[in-house]
């Protein structure tokens, strides 16, 4: 499985710059999949974990896309996750109120095993990132989605 950074519509990119959207635009497909055969019906269920609260406060639109969920941190339940059944969760390495090995330890307490990817920008060391997380939650699929901002900016 890889993730992929996309641009789904023609106008994200002056998107990027609007604080009223959520900035995620990713696709996850599995190997083998092109971009084109991987659109809104391809399946894949994704479940981003957020501080929801907070984007709300900051007048951020939660987008409307086939397939993904929305959960704050606090509200994560073994329910919720049975109910969802995602593919892949999709988290930043670090927000205000947790972090990825925050996340991990509780998707490990909540008996996920599946794929956990945080999103985050150009790390020193990311393999010291990985090793963190994966000592607290060695069940998991985790690994890093590095965003670069020079790509973002059309630098």
């Amino acid at each position: 499985m890889k993730i992929i950074l996309i641009r789904r519509y023609a106008h994200v990119r002056s998107v990027w710059d609007r604080p009223n959207v959520l900035r995620i635009w990713v696709v996850v497909m599995p190997k083998g999949r092109t971009v084109a055969s991987a659109g809104e019906d391809s399946g894949i269920v994704v479940l981003v974990v957020a501080n929801l609260r907070q984007w709300q406060r900051d007048g951020r639109l939660l987008p409307e896309l086939q397939d993904f969920h929305f959960a704050d941190f606090d509200t994560l339940t073994w329910e919720m996750l049975d109910q969802i059944a995602p593919d892949v969760i999709l988290s930043a390495l670090m927000c205000a109120d947790f972090d990825a090995v925050d996340l991990a330890r509780c998707l490990a307490g909540l008996g996920y095993r599946g794929r956990y990817r945080a999103l985050t920008t150009t790390l020193p060391n990311p393999e010291a990132v990985r090793a963190e997380v994966r000592a607290v939650a060695t069940a998991l699929d985790f690994d890093l989605f590095i965003l670069d901002p020079k790509r973002r900016n059309g630098s």
